[in-house]
């Protein structure tokens, strides 16, 4: 529903995507059974214009129709060729594998403080991988490969570990203010761009 709201709020704004009513619980009438609810969700459409294009996986290829022992078989070598990427403290490989990625996420992520903190964590996160004293490579578990964005994007599941990736390495983390071996577990979300036979990370 277009128009201006009335308030003296958005006086200064001269474009207005919706104006939303909360119903009235007492109007017999109203379409919408919202009285005794513990709260009430009100969901449109619209279109932006941003400064950034992100493709993502949008324009990548359909995984599953592809020869499935064949794609196993690169998702393993690949989910391999990064452990020891991690277990060898390459960090001019893991800047290659993450590139896309990383790129993507800044482009996408609207910068303000909350954000700053998340993106403080992320730069926090990979710090600790090529920081740890610790290493130790992990072999993947009993795995199922997991397919989202309709196909075009492949990971392996555990079957061993409920919930939890099938991928992991081990590394020093920091708990309680105390330093621990631990293991630690991530889905590596995997996609062959448009134009590509090589697997890459997305997201």
């Amino acid at each position: 529903m277009e128009g201006k709201p009335n308030s003296k709020e958005y006086e200064n704004y001269d474009d207005y995507v919706a104006t939303f009513s909360i119903p009235n619980t007492e109007d017999k009438n109203n379409s919408i059974p919202i009285k005794g609810l513990p709260y009430y969700e009100h969901t449109f459409t619209f279109y932006a214009e941003v400064p950034y294009e992100v493709t993502g996986w949008s324009e990548s290829q359909d995984l599953t129709k592809m020869d499935q022992k064949q794609l196993k078989n690169e998702v393993v070598a690949f989910y391999n060729n990064l452990s020891d990427v991690i277990y060898n403290q390459d960090e001019a490989k893991w800047v290659d594998f993450v590139k896309n990625r990383e790129l993507e996420f800044l482009k996408s992520e609207a910068y303000n403080d909350v954000n700053e903190e998340s993106i403080k964590d992320r730069i926090r996160s990979f710090k600790q991988i090529f920081d740890s004293s610790f290493k130790r490579k992990v072999p993947l578990d009993k795995y199922k490969m997991i397919f989202g964005g309709k196909g075009r994007i492949v990971a392996l599941k555990s079957i061993e570990r409920t919930g939890r990736a099938a991928f992991s390495f081990g590394i020093n983390d920091t708990y309680l203010g105390k330093k621990r071996k631990t293991r630690i577990s991530r889905y590596i979300y995997l996609h062959k761009p448009k134009g590509s036979n090589k697997l890459e990370i997305i997201r």
